[in-house]
């Protein structure tokens, strides 16, 4: 008997969104919501969720290396099914580790989406409109830019399957 491969069907950008924005906010929106509280504890809480620059770039080098993995597997082959093989368990390795900026993206998003809940809490002195529409602006950057690489990893973990459904 073959199991049934569960094909997973490429979801619209609406629902992408809406993915993006509960994953981000399970991911950071919930212990800001827990912590929440007008201290320096606060900030230290944001600032340990939040990934410093030298891991974003970090992330952002393994991610560069899922795609570049991602490109070697869509166009080489090689006559060898032992090589061929050892090229499929590295392609799923880079998925692994290359999806670790996406979930540093998702989880400044759901930070800055806790952060718009209690900012009026937290920090009432910088609680103004000006300070909010910028906030509000860089949150749904954010959202659109954690959505494209949400897409970029799902064609990347099988870019055979997202070349022949073009």
């Amino acid at each position: 008997m073959q199991l049934v491969r569960n094909e997973q069907r490429p979801i619209g950008m609406i629902r992408r969104q809406l993915r993006e924005l509960s994953v981000a906010f399970v991911l950071g929106g919930v212990p800001v919501l827990l912590n929440a509280e007008p201290s320096e504890q606060f900030k230290d809480l944001v600032a340990t969720l939040l990934a410093g620059p030298f891991f974003l770039n970090y992330y952002a080098f393994l991610f560069a290396a899922l795609m570049i993995a991602a490109c070697v597997q869509f166009k080489f082959r090689f006559n060898s099914n032992r090589y061929q093989a050892w090229l499929m368990d590295f392609h799923r390795f880079m998925v692994d580790v290359g999806a670790g900026f996406l979930t540093a993206a998702r989880t400044g998003l759901g930070v800055m989406l806790g952060f718009l809940i209690v900012w009026h809490y937290v920090e009432p002195d910088s609680f103004n409109v000006p300070n909010f529409i910028v906030i509000t602006f860089l949150t749904l950057c954010l959202m659109f830019s954690s959505s494209a690489l949400a897409f970029g990893v799902e064609i990347m973990n099988d870019p055979k399957r997202a070349a022949a459904k073009k």
